[in-house]
């Protein structure tokens, strides 16, 4: 769950983004009265405790600016939608950490029958850029997906679709790679208002690039990027047994070429009247013959499952996690929950010196509570629909590698400015 695409606002008085504001409003108003060109424009605001996710415990405050300008085109049953989606990120404190990138997209929708079943499609493309600082994290990414989904009978919904997507670093190339993934979803609606959705999910990752050695990886580190490693300078942590100074360690993992995973979600839902509900859900995740690469103590990249730091392919998951969804009055949607999850990895535990402490496995505890409150506003004219949220997350990451051993408090606030069809 960890590092999603919060969606967050914070008021600025700052005049230059009131400029570009006005002047992508002075663009695009006119267009948008043909109602088939669409526009969104989201700011996002995020108040971190811990913003690398690790013992260091560093604070920051987030900017993330997004803009996704979009073209439909819908006739008789296939509607297909292009667009661009651009994103910044920015740290008020490390501010060598700030990111952009650019995406371009097309996706397609063609009802098969009258009665509901449809087929969806997709494909997109997008690039990264860092500051030199962190420009290792520079990489092309590309996904596609096809769905069929079948909702004729009004008790029994199922879909099931293949996605694959790659990633190519412009320096790391040994953590270059694609992926393919079969999924398969089943609802069952009961009378009692209770929803029963089972999914199951097989998903395979090959590296394309050989492993060769750690000191190559390093080598690139230094030559390209200059983030800390695991631990490297004065530690600022609370653990009482460790060095003042830390060596660096970067590692790759695992030489393995490829990964098999699978996962497996039932999720219970009831509603308690017109206004509340509540959902249980539990998850299994399975690498049966290990997990693949990942630099070991490297900094997150602030971005969700970062594939360096935290590849999903690299640990083996079973959690569980309880919502209440509530409306609440004026129409704002109140959501409250709380998750515990168990992650073993495919990797040794280091100690402060960068040495692995034989036969003993990197394993972390999670615990998380969440708190959102929603409010969208529908108008009538050009500017489509306006959309407020605040959210509050309350983590702990108890792991026996004591670099990931961590608390974590987020205060996010959000603003979506929707205009078009």
């Amino acid at each position: 769950m960890r590092k999603m695409i919060f969606r967050l606002f914070a008021f600025q008085k700052i005049s230059n983004k009131h400029l570009l504001l006005q002047l992508i409003l002075t663009l695009y108003l006119p267009v948008f009265l043909y109602a088939q060109i669409g526009l969104k424009l989201t700011h996002e605001t995020l108040f971190d405790s811990n913003v690398f996710n690790n013992y260091e415990n560093i604070s920051d405050i987030v900017h993330q600016p997004n803009i996704h300008v979009f073209y439909q085109i819908s006739k008789d049953n296939i509607a297909i939608q292009t667009g661009y989606n651009g994103s910044l990120v920015t740290f008020s404190e490390s501010q060598n950490r700030q990111f952009h990138s650019h995406q371009i997209e097309i996706a397609g929708k063609h009802l098969l029958s009258k009665n509901g079943s449809s087929l969806s499609w997709g494909i997109s493309g997008s690039k990264r850029f860092n500051k030199s600082d962190y420009d290792y994290y520079d990489n092309q990414y590309g996904n596609g997906f096809i769905t069929y989904l079948n909702n004729t009978n009004p008790y029994r919904i199922y879909s099931f679709g293949i996605e694959g997507d790659f990633r190519k670093y412009d320096y790391l190339k040994q953590f270059n790679y694609w992926t393919a993934e079969g999924s398969i979803r089943y609802s069952i609606f009961f009378q009692s208002k209770t929803t029963l959705i089972g999914r199951w999910i097989a998903g395979f990752k090959q590296f394309t690039e050989p492993f060769y050695s750690e000191e190559e990886i390093i080598d690139v580190l230094d030559t390209y990027g200059k983030g800390k490693g695991h631990g490297s300078g004065k530690g600022s942590g609370s653990n009482q047994n460790m060095a003042e100074e830390v060596t660096q360690v970067v590692r790759i993992e695992s030489p393995r070429q490829a990964v098999f995973k699978w996962i497996g979600i039932l999720r219970l839902a009831q509603s308690l009247g017109s206004q509340t509900g509540l959902a249980i859900q539990g998850e299994i995740q399975k690498i049966p013959e290990g997990g693949g690469r990942f630099l070991s103590g490297q900094d997150s990249g602030y971005e969700n499952n970062d594939v360096l730091f935290d590849d999903p392919y690299s640990y083996e998951r079973l959690g569980a996690s309880l919502e209440l969804t509530k409306v609440l009055p004026w129409k704002i949607v109140g959501k409250t929950g709380f998750e515990y999850a168990e992650k073993t990895y495919d990797r040794p535990v280091y100690d402060w010196d960068g040495n692995p402490l034989e036969g003993i496995n990197r394993s972390d505890k999670i615990k998380l509570f969440w708190l959102s409150f929603k409010k969208s506003i529908f108008l009538n004219g050009v500017i489509r629909r306006l959309v407020f949220s605040f959210n509050h997350y309350n983590a702990s990451n108890q792991s026996n590698d004591l670099y990931y051993k961590y608390t974590q408090q987020i205060n996010q606030l959000s603003m979506q400015l929707v205009l078009g069809p």
